[in-house]
């Protein structure tokens, strides 16, 4: 199983860390032997705090690296044009070929939505709208976008080579998005550490206990997925005290190394190709609003399990 890392946005402070930081936290990512670097993306007017532009932010990591996986878990592309998202994409596969994973959906609160001035009911419409003709392009089709009024075509000419970015289709229970994902994507995501501490009417079906992660992955399984499997937003501590996860907690790694390892061999046992981890914030939450990455603690990741050589996941 691979392990991936969100980069924080802060180093101390209430301002974006500069390219010289964003390059720093990359280098160390990739000198640990770890293999992902994973941006969130958050838009709106409930954000107070100033929030990265994930595609810009990665591709600063990527310039910094050599060859490890950049990725969005995940990105809002009901709220972005299609057609602007296709050629930012395929930018940044032709300046770091093979790189790229967007883990994509449709948001999952409304400030957003508002923000941009559309309703948050309508997100499903607008992101498989938008996610057909964005994937479309990216393979190096004409496409006319009439969901935005366009009446001319739109093509990229991307080359013959390059297959594009990869795309998961970010999931919990539900089984049409899991449809979805099992029949149109590279493949599938979840996002379990925040359900716990969001609002109980804002979960879809309650914390990301370990039950309900393989709850999640075996509905995936049984109806039909076999691309890449996805676990994201894991709060990561191992300055946290020993102790058995609980039933009813939300899956972690807060806890010791060697605790930490046994957890994550239980999701690689399940099934996952990935997990995608974030330092825990005061609250136990996962955040990338917090202190800046610690080398030593990067290479402590990196002997839980054993490197993952496997090519990263892309369907069909």
């Amino acid at each position: 199983m691979r392990i991936g890392v969100f980069m924080p946005i802060r180093m101390g402070s209430n301002e974006l860390p500069d390219a010289r930081q964003v390059q720093q936290n990359a280098r160390l990512i990739e000198a640990a032997g770890l293999d992902g670097i994973w941006s969130l993306d958050m838009l709106g007017a409930a954000q107070v705090q100033p929030r990265p532009d994930p595609l810009t932010w990665l591709l600063t990591a990527c310039l910094a690296t050599e060859h490890v996986e950049v990725g969005t878990a995940v990105y809002n592309t009901a709220l972005r044009h299609p057609v602007d998202v296709a050629q930012r994409l395929l930018t940044i596969e032709a300046l770091v070929p093979g790189r790229l994973s967007l883990g994509v959906g449709a948001g999952s609160t409304g400030s957003a939505d508002e923000a941009m001035g559309v309703t948050f009911e309508s997100r499903f419409r607008r992101f498989y709208a938008n996610m057909d003709v964005l994937r479309r392009l990216c393979s190096g089709e004409h496409v006319v976008d009439h969901a935005h009024g366009a009446t001319g075509e739109a093509f990229f000419n991307p080359p013959p080579a390059s297959p594009g970015p990869r795309f998961y289709l970010g999931a919990w229970h539900s089984r049409v998005t899991m449809a979805h994902a099992v029949k149109e994507y590279d493949g599938w995501l979840c996002s379990a550490g925040y359900l716990r501490h969001l609002p109980e009417h804002q979960r879809e079906a309650g914390p990301g206990t370990l039950a309900n992660v393989e709850k999640a992955i075996r509905l995936y399984q049984d109806m039909g997925g076999s691309g890449r499997k996805i676990l994201s937003t894991i709060s990561w501590d191992f300055g946290a005290r020993s102790g058995r996860l609980g039933d009813d907690e939300t899956f972690n790694l807060a806890c010791p190394p060697a605790e930490a390892a046994e957890r994550l061999h239980a999701i690689a046992e399940l099934g996952f190709d990935d997990i995608l981890l974030m330092q825990a914030g005061q609250s136990g939450a996962p955040t990338d609003n917090s202190r800046g990455l610690l080398e030593e603690q990067l290479g402590q990741l990196r002997t839980l399990l054993p490197e993952d050589r496997r090519p990263v996941g892309r369907a069909g």
